[in-house]
């Protein structure tokens, strides 16, 4: 069973939370707490978070893989993970290739992490993009 967890971006205070710790921070703020059958997290009141769902999966490092995640390919090319048509995608169009994947298909055979590499994401490192076009 894939582990249910969530981050959060605000772009006014430019500051991505983690629903699976930062709890100091988030006690500073007024978030409706919820309860999972897999663990405990917290959504924001204000309506200008951008949430995002974890894919379950880890990059070749190691890293867990979010939406709005940035990977880089073997082959150079940068990919942005989205949730399309109920399933997590990497979408290769917007970092200079012309293709999308089922994330599952960038899985490394006999592994449950990812060919690829986070590098970023398309809300604090934007630049990362630009520099494709």
């Amino acid at each position: 069973m894939r582990e249910i967890k969530f981050r959060a971006y605000h772009p006014e205070w430019d500051k991505m939370v983690y629903s699976s710790g930062d709890h100091d921070w988030f006690a500073k703020r007024e978030f409706y707490p919820l309860r999972f059958d897999v663990g405990f997290s917290y959504y924001p009141k204000d309506d200008k978070w951008i949430i995002m769902q974890y894919t379950g999966l880890h990059d070749k490092n190691g890293k867990e893989s979010y939406e709005g995640d940035i990977l880089l390919s073997s082959g150079g090319i940068k990919g942005i993970v989205k949730f399309a048509d109920g399933q997590f995608i990497v979408d290769f169009r917007d970092g200079g290739g012309n293709i999308v994947y089922s994330l599952r298909d960038r899985i490394q055979w006999g592994s449950e992490h990812l060919v690829d590499e986070v590098i970023g994401d398309i809300y604090e490192n934007p630049e990362l993009l630009k520099e494709c076009k």
